[in-house]
C-alpha cells in the first residue's frame, strides 16, 4: 500500500507562496479553460488545495484578469450567432449543455432538420 503524503497547513503554505507554482497554475488554468480537476491532476496537487488556491491566491492576483478575458471570449464564441453547419445566421437552435467544441453548438433550424434524419 502506498501512503499519501501528510498534508499540513505548512505544506499548503509552502505551495501557495511558491512563485514557480503560481506561474504553473496560471498556465494550467488557461490551458484547461478553468477545469480545476485537470489543473490539480496536471500539477500533482490535491483538488481541495487547487480550489482553495484559485479563490484565495489566484483570483486576487494580477494574472486573473487574463483568465477572465479568455473565458469571456470563449463564452462569446459559444453563442456566436453562426450555424455550425452552414456558417450563416438564421433561427438558431443553441445547445446549452453540449460538450462539443465551443463553436459547434449553434444550428440553423433548417440546416439541422435537413442534415439529420429523424427516426421514429
Amino acid at each position: 500500500r502506498s501512503s499519501a503524503p501528510c498534508l499540513t497547513q505548512s505544506t499548503w503554505h509552502d505551495w501557495a507562496n511558491d512563485a514557480q507554482f503560481a506561474d504553473r497554475f496560471h498556465r494550467e488554468i488557461l490551458e484547461s479553460k478553468k477545469q480545476i480537476h485537470a489543473v490539480a491532476s496536471s500539477l500533482d496537487r490535491p483538488f481541495a488545495f487547487c480550489l482553495w488556491y484559485y479563490y484565495h491566491k489566484y483570483k486576487p492576483s494580477r494574472k486573473y484578469p487574463i483568465l477572465k478575458k479568455v473565458m469571456t471570449k470563449l463564452n462569446e464564441q459559444k453563442h456566436s450567432g453562426e450555424c455550425a453547419i452552414c456558417g450563416e445566421g438564421g433561427k438558431l437552435l443553441c445547445c446549452e449543455t453540449c460538450t462539443d467544441s465551443v463553436s459547434e453548438n449553434n444550428y440553423d433550424m433548417d440546416c439541422y432538420f435537413d442534415s439529420y434524419a429523424w427516426h421514429v
